[in-house]
This record gives C-alpha cells, sequence and structure tokens, in this order.
C-alpha cells in the first residue's frame, strides 16, 4: 500500500522538479557498493533494488524515496548497489 503524497514527501518533489531528471532501463546500475557516487538521487517513479554483497536488502517504489544520500554526506563509498528494477 503506497502512502499519498503529502506532506513532506510532496514538498521533496517539488523541490526536485528543476533538477535534471534521469530515465533508465530496468537493470541498469545508479550506485555502485563500494564507489564514491558523490549524488543524492529521489525517486520519481519505478522501483529500484537495494543489494549488499550481492543480496538482496529491499526493494524501494516510493517517490521521493532518497538514493546514495549516506555516502554522499558522510563522503564514504557507497554500501550498497541500487540497481534500477523498473
Amino acid at each position: 500500500r503506497r502512502a499519498c503524497h503529502t506532506g513532506v514527501v510532496a514538498d521533496l518533489l517539488e523541490h526536485c522538479a528543476h533538477l535534471p531528471h534521469r530515465r533508465v532501463t530496468a537493470g541498469t546500475t545508479l550506485i555502485e557498493q563500494g564507489d564514491r557516487f558523490g549524488q543524492i538521487l529521489v525517486l520519481l517513479d519505478g522501483t529500484v533494488d537495494i543489494e549488499r554483497d550481492g543480496q538482496s536488502l529491499a526493494v524501494v517504489d516510493s517517490p521521493g524515496a532518497v538514493l546514495g544520500e549516506m555516502s554522499t554526506v558522510l563522503d564514504r563509498p557507497a554500501t550498497a548497489t541500487v540497481r534500477a528494477r523498473t
């Protein structure tokens, strides 16, 4: 069940509206575990898989989900791989 887009998520999506959008095909790796990515991604639509050491940790499909923030803010290598599912 998906929450409606109100409050903070709606604000985040609105603030990101002017930023570059990137559409990718299923299977595209957006963030590779161990890489210094240096960007924060916001999921607008679709689904991504989160994997660590080749094992699935989560499936994310919520618009407004933030990806890569810990690695970027802490200036550390990514702790997981993020791959587009749809």
